[in-house]
């Protein structure tokens, strides 16, 4: 089964979730970027906020979703 955010392959021993009204499954990771943002929106610098950020460039979907994890963490401490 691949996550419903990634497509990536969600392999046996991952974190993996479900969020209603979903009819997929997420990589936690994945699951937590859907709900909370991206890198950009979490830093209220998006175009939500007039901004042009988002998810950092160069990455996959997933690392983009780990990242923003990362960046939750690190102002949520």
């Amino acid at each position: 089964m691949n996550c419903g955010w990634c497509k990536e392959e969600m392999l046996p021993g991952e974190h993996n979730t479900v969020l209603p009204f979903q009819p997929e499954e997420f990589h936690q990771e994945c699951a937590f970027r859907i709900v909370f943002g991206s890198v950009g929106h979490q830093r209220m610098t998006c175009w939500c906020y007039g901004g042009t950020d988002g998810d950092p460039e160069g990455m996959t979907l997933r690392e983009q979703a780990r990242a923003a994890v990362m960046q939750f963490e690190m102002t949520h401490q």
